[in-house]
């Protein structure tokens, strides 16, 4: 798994054509909504020029506000954007459940510790070990 920062430079389009799946992980905010056109396009590119096998995974929103009508709005444009974005032999990806904003996953990322070592009851966490499940992978605790 590759964790890269949100930009589109070199390193995070190296990683995006040397992977076998991609992650969208979007900030409920108009402007990071938008940025998924980009980024879709850009995955078409590389599809072409590197890696045809890419897939999308799914889409994770973040710093999700239940309470905020904006949020509300964001989660419903990513459901539609999710819906139209392409894989290979497939259209529309997989919306997992909103992350949730919390001061938790913060104060552990700056801690360099994982959140449910931290909290393991945490909102949020089930969203990673649903994450988790997809890849195959056995998760933290045997979850």
């Amino acid at each position: 798994m590759i964790d890269c920062q949100p930009s589109l430079g070199v390193a995070t389009l190296n990683a995006i054509c040397a992977s076998d799946f991609i992650l969208y992980a979007v900030q409920t905010e108009s402007y990071a909504v938008e940025a998924m056109d980009h980024l879709t396009d850009i995955i078409e590119v590389l599809r072409k020029k590197g890696n045809p096998d890419i897939r999308v995974l799914g889409v994770v929103p973040t710093l999700f506000t239940s309470r905020q009508l904006q949020d509300k709005a964001s989660l419903d444009e990513i459901r539609v954007k999710a819906a139209l974005i392409k894989n290979p032999g497939s259209v529309g990806v997989r919306v997992f459940d909103p992350m949730p904003r919390h001061t938790l996953f913060a104060q552990a990322s700056a801690a360099n510790l994982l959140a449910y070592h931290v909290e393991p009851q945490t909102p949020g966490i089930e969203t990673f070990i649903q994450i988790a499940h997809e890849l195959g992978v056995e998760t933290f605790g045997g979850n």
